[in-house]
């Protein structure tokens, strides 16, 4: 699920597997924008899909004095901001996993990754400022940023006879947390890792991977505009 803030024109991404989740996120999402803020959502536009107009999403707007805008039935340009988003995130997805070798199973991060690089990079629409500065009023560092999918070491406290790094991909930076979000190539142990004691190798990138028969992960991705 994509949502984005129609003033600065800040994107969140939501990895979920049926849209029966799409309540549950928004609700969650609903209450990190608002806190900080101390500002409610006036309005929201969202797809005519069922997910956005059942009883309790819409009980839910009326509690919270939300107005609901919804597109009509087959016609997605009538929310037209968050499709060219959506088009623009998606492109870069195709880009990123293309570049890196890695399989559609890794979409998920890479969309993340890409609406973290997009909230920090200057937009003609907000006067070639970030969204992220339109959205906390201040400017985002830029010097954690790496290329997405390339080699990354992450050292590791094992056995002393054991290595003490594992090799990895790089796949994002997690949010809340001081570190590296990295998938472990080790035959026995793949798995996320999120670390920040690593050492980076931006210009290699792993051999494609594959997902050894398994299923790729189910998602969907559903488009909501919101104003303040």
């Amino acid at each position: 699920m994509s949502i984005i803030d129609d003033f600065s024109r800040m994107v969140w991404i939501y990895v979920l597997k049926t849209k029966e989740h799409t309540f549950e996120a928004f609700k969650t999402l609903k209450t990190i924008i608002e806190n900080p803020r101390g500002r409610k959502i006036k309005t929201i536009r969202t797809n005519n899909n069922l997910e956005f107009s059942n009883k309790e999403f819409t009980d839910l707007c009326k509690e919270s004095g939300i107005v609901q805008h919804l597109t009509a039935l087959g016609n997605p340009r009538q929310n037209g901001l968050v499709e060219r988003m959506n088009r623009t995130l998606l492109e870069r997805v195709r880009c990123m996993l293309f570049h890196a070798n890695l399989s559609k199973a890794f979409w998920g991060e890479a969309g993340n990754t890409a609406a973290y690089v997009l909230n920090r990079s200057p937009l003609a629409a907000i006067e070639f400022k970030t969204s992220y500065e339109k959205w906390t009023c201040h400017k985002p560092s830029l010097k954690h940023l790496r290329v997405f999918g390339c080699i990354v070491y992450a050292h590791v406290k094992q056995g002393k006879l054991e290595p003490r790094a594992h090799k990895c991909i790089f796949i994002g930076c997690p949010v809340g947390v001081k570190g590296y979000k990295l998938w472990s190539l080790e035959p026995k142990n793949q798995r996320i890792i999120v670390t920040r004691d690593v050492i980076f190798y931006e210009k290699s990138v792993p051999k494609r991977l594959h997902d050894n028969g398994s299923k790729e992960p189910t998602s969907t991705i559903e488009n909501v505009d919101i104003e303040w």
